[in-house]
């Protein structure tokens, strides 16, 4: 079956692409939408368009009035127009009917994106908030390097605020193994004082800590021989 848009239709009919237009409002013509949103009316109902116009026209034909032209411009009405003239102009308003079908189509087009975007769930990324390190962490490669696990847990006997040795000597800016020595050898002859909790898996190694009140000790043993970075 043969399909026609609706300036092929006037044109079969002898019409004006207008009145078309005015026929599918009233539904004496329907017509579907193609893919791309063209219009296309079937071929059987043109041509039933067209027997139907053609009554009219007769109609109006015997009661003097005069005829509708296949455009909006009469030859009667322009006769000192060349013919060329003419066509140019029915040219012209053919182009104008194809671009208010072209616009029609867009129109459904944006409406149907509309309706896609207005139901589609609106999607927020948070950033990710950032993981402040605790003043107690140590940090998992020198934690390595010492056997002591990051964020090892002060034993619960413990007063609070007591610090793994490590850790002490991390607050005070001296180098682990540097501390390491000073409780080994103590500091011009006297020793830090500190809290010794024996390792069972390792005889004869203990687990260093410095609780507030040894940390006060050792800070003034740092400073009567010099020894605090920067003293």
């Amino acid at each position: 079956m043969r399909y026609y848009n609706a300036i092929q239709a006037a044109k079969y009919i002898g019409c004006d692409p207008k009145t078309v237009r005015r026929m599918l409002k009233r539904g004496e013509l329907t017509g579907e939408r193609t893919a791309k949103g063209w219009l296309a009316i079937p071929g059987g109902q043109v041509e039933y368009a067209k027997i139907k116009w053609e009554e009219e026209q007769a109609k109006f034909a015997r009661i003097g009035q005069p005829r509708e032209s296949s455009g909006n411009v009469s030859n009667a009405s322009l006769p000192n127009m060349s013919t060329e003239a003419l066509d140019s102009i029915r040219q012209l308003e053919d182009r104008v009917t194809q671009l208010e079908e072209i616009i029609t189509a867009q129109n459904a087009r944006i409406a149907s994106l509309e309706k896609v975007v207005s139901n589609a769930p609106l999607q927020v990324h948070s950033p990710p908030i950032p993981v402040q390190p605790s003043q107690n962490t140590i940090p998992p490669k020198a934690a390595q390097k010492r056997n002591i696990a990051p964020n090892s847990p002060i034993p619960s006997d413990l007063p609070p605020g007591t610090l793994h040795s490590s850790q002490f000597a991390d607050q005070l800016g001296i180098k682990r193994t540097v501390f390491d020595s000073m409780m080994k050898n103590g500091i011009g002859g006297e020793e830090l004082e500190r809290t010794k909790i024996p390792i069972v898996a390792r005889p004869g190694t203990n687990k260093n800590y410095f609780n507030p009140t040894q940390q006060k000790k050792a800070l003034a043993l740092l400073r009567k021989h010099g020894k605090l970075p920067g003293a």
